[in-house]
C-alpha cells in the first residue's frame, strides 16, 4: 500500500512538473523569439537597433536601421550607396562600415560614386575620422604631389587624384574648378601616417565608424530581454511579455 502511494505521488509530481514546463513554453512571447540576434553568414550578429530583412520582423529594430544580406555580408544602405557592416560595438552604440565597392576585388579603381553625408540619417560621426577627397578628370595636378595619384583613373589629358583636407589645395592656389567632379569618403584616421603609407583602396577598406543615440537597449538586454520598437517607441521583448524598458520593469535614470 505504501509503495503504491509513493508511485502514485511520483506520477502526480512528474505530471505537475511537465504541466508547468509546458505552460512556460507556450507562454513565451513570440516577439521575444522573433528578435533574437541573427547574422548573414559573415560579419557580426545583428540585433536592435538593426534588423535583417527576411530574417527579423521589422519591429525588431528601428526603421532606418534595416540591413540586407548580400553575398553573406550584412549591408546597410545610406542614400544611394551600400556599405558593408564589418563590426558592431553595441556597448558604445557604434559600428564599423566600408563602402561595398571595396569588396569588389575585380574593381581595381573603386572610387566612390557619390559624396557621403549623414544628414537626415540617425547616425553621427565618431571623433576619429577624416574625409578623403577624390578629384576626377582634372586638367592639372596640384604643384605638390597629391596624397594619392589615381594613375589608373587618369590619362594624358584627364588627371585624377585624392587628398586629405581639400583646404590644402587652396593654399597651393589650386582651383578645383579644373576638375570635372569631386567626391568625399570618410575613413578612420587611426594614425594618418599609416594611411599615407597605404594605397587609397586600402584606406577605404579600413572603413569608418558611425554612432547612434543611446536608449534603453543595454538595460533591456541585461534583464534578459530582446530589444525592439512598436510605433517607433522602444520596447523590451521578454520571454513572458513586452515591457517598456526592462524585463523586471526597473527604472533607469538617464544622466
Amino acid at each position: 500500500m505504501h509503495l503504491e502511494f509513493n508511485k502514485s505521488f511520483q506520477i502526480i509530481f512528474i505530471f505537475i512538473i511537465f504541466s508547468i514546463l509546458a505552460n512556460e513554453t507556450l507562454s513565451i512571447d513570440p516577439n521575444f523569439e522573433a528578435c533574437m540576434p541573427r547574422n548573414c553568414g559573415n560579419g557580426p550578429n545583428i540585433s536592435y537597433p538593426f534588423w535583417i530583412t527576411n530574417l527579423h520582423e521589422s519591429y525588431c529594430g528601428q526603421p532606418n536601421f534595416e540591413v540586407t544580406c548580400n553575398g553573406g555580408n550584412p549591408v546597410v544602405a545610406i542614400f544611394d550607396d551600400d556599405y558593408v557592416i564589418e563590426e558592431i560595438f553595441y556597448a558604445n552604440n557604434s559600428f564599423l562600415l566600408a563602402n561595398s565597392m571595396v569588396y569588389d576585388f575585380e574593381n581595381t579603381c573603386p572610387i566612390p560614386l557619390h559624396n557621403f553625408s549623414i544628414e537626415g540619417t540617425p547616425y553621427n560621426y565618431s571623433p576619429s575620422y577624416v574625409d578623403l577627397f577624390f578629384f576626377c578628370n582634372c586638367s592639372t595636378y596640384p604643384i605638390k604631389d597629391p596624397t594619392y595619384r589615381l594613375d589608373y583613373a587618369s590619362n594624358a589629358t584627364n588627371l585624377s587624384f585624392a587628398v586629405f583636407h581639400k583646404e590644402v589645395l587652396k593654399h597651393e592656389n589650386y582651383s578645383i574648378d579644373s576638375c570635372n567632379s569631386w567626391v568625399n569618403a570618410p575613413v578612420e584616421t587611426g594614425v594618418i601616417k599609416k594611411l599615407l603609407e597605404m594605397n587609397f583602396t586600402d584606406a577605404l577598406r579600413r572603413g569608418f565608424v558611425l554612432q547612434w543615440s543611446e536608449d534603453y537597449c543595454s538595460d533591456c538586454k541585461r534583464s534578459g530581454g530582446n530589444c525592439g520598437s512598436i510605433n517607433n517607441k522602444f520596447t523590451c521583448f521578454c520571454s513572458n511579455k513586452q515591457h517598456s524598458k526592462t524585463c523586471d520593469d526597473g527604472k533607469r535614470s538617464k544622466p
